[in-house]
């Protein structure tokens, strides 16, 4: 048996560690597996394991500072937009899935490939965070319900577009009246959160989809804290590279707690660090930090950000793009999270000394294992 992994779109170690707690289980059932994945010069993670990586088709056409009002919104800010960029990479994608010749696909927020799998007869599985599969709706995904005829408009150009783009290469030329019935296309949803995590809400078909919580592997090495004789507290900050760092890194150095701040991109400080902070520069292990870590700060993405909620730790967060707005909105309103996006030094450094005074409250939800559910699929596809 054969499956091909791939992921398309989105940023950040979740999507890593949850491809690779994935292969692990397929390799564990002799399964062959194929990757093609954005972000190749990160696939070394994959060393270990038995897997062919390929670098992923992936329209790159990003509008900087863009607010997205919908799913379809985002989807043309990213390319979908150019027909002819669009049919290239369509073309691109289609060519691997026949060269593979898989018998199951696990998607990661791939909806190029998604279209591209039409004439497979492979399983197709969505595999990853719930923003990348909106529950059904017309427009879909609306972030911004006041702008819901903007929304439907955006929707039946893309609609249109995508029709054009597959009756020129497919041969299978159906056509979509609505962009979510290309998401039905998936025999089986599996996301890699919890309902109380979910960026939308849902109702689940407990036959085909299933929550499994957020996957982690002991990837990195364990945090060494910085010698400090100040506070007795420990912060663990995890954040993409840009400007508004130095508010933050400020904020952290007053907090006269012992902080470690891993940068994911190109990021130079113009100033000399105190002894409380070090800034490193290769991902933690996850399960060291959260064991020792009294207060997470991070941009929002759900793997880190829903762990620390379960551990009953605060978090800090400072979106920087819709999805993690969408998801640190929905946290705000459950009161498991607090914003400190555009804010000074002073309110970050205010915000941390509340958040360190108190705990999260414990809950428990159920979901079921990834083990179980690629059991019960591969049970599926054999009988």
């Amino acid at each position: 048996m054969k499956a091909l992994i791939c992921w398309e779109y989105g940023m950040g170690l979740g999507h890593l560690t949850r491809i690779k707690c994935l292969i692990q289980e397929l390799e564990k059932r002799n399964v062959e597996v194929f990757l093609v994945t954005r972000d190749l010069h990160k696939s070394k993670l994959f060393d270990s394991l038995n897997v062919k990586c390929f670098p992923a088709p992936t329209l790159r056409n990003y509008s900087r500072g863009h607010i997205s009002i919908s799913y379809s919104d985002m989807l043309a800010h990213i390319g979908y937009s150019d027909l002819d960029k669009f049919k290239t990479y369509l073309r691109a994608w289609k060519n691997i899935i026949d060269l593979i010749s898989p018998n199951i696909i696990f998607m990661d927020h791939s909806p190029t490939a998604l279209l591209a799998s039409r004439e497979s007869g492979a399983v197709k599985i969505s595999f990853g965070n719930t923003f990348s599969i909106p529950s059904k709706s017309f427009p879909l995904g609306l972030y911004q319900q006041d702008k819901e005829s903007e929304a439907i408009e955006i929707e039946n150009v893309l609609v249109s577009m995508i029709n054009k783009a597959t009756s020129e290469i497919m041969d299978n030329k159906r056509e979509i009246n609505s962009l979510y019935e290309l998401f039905e296309e998936y025999q089986y949803n599996i996301f890699c959160s919890e309902p109380v995590f979910d960026h939308y809400p849902r109702k689940l078909d407990s036959s085909s989809e299933f929550y499994i919580g957020t996957l982690s592997t002991n990837m990195g090495e364990d945090p060494i804290w910085p010698m400090h004789h100040g506070r007795d507290k420990k912060i663990f900050a995890y954040l993409k590279s840009g400007n508004y760092l130095v508010e933050i890194i400020n904020a952290m150095i007053l907090s006269d707690a012992s902080c470690i701040l891993y940068v994911d991109g190109s990021f130079n400080l113009n100033t000399h660090l105190p002894s409380n902070i070090s800034i490193v520069k290769e991902p933690l292990n996850i399960t060291g930090v959260l064991k020792e870590a009294d207060l997470f700060i991070g941009n929002g993405g759900l793997n880190t950000t829903s762990q620390f909620i379960k551990e009953s730790k605060p978090v800090l967060l400072w979106p920087l793009q819709m999805e993690q707005s969408l998801f640190v909105n929905n946290l705000i309103n459950k009161s498991l999270a607090k914003s400190i996006v555009k804010q000074n030094h002073n309110f970050i450094l205010n915000s941390i000394n509340n958040a360190l005074d108190n705990s999260l409250p414990n809950f428990t939800t159920h979901i079921d294992s990834l083990s179980s559910v690629i059991d019960k699929i591969i049970g599926d596809i054999d009988d």
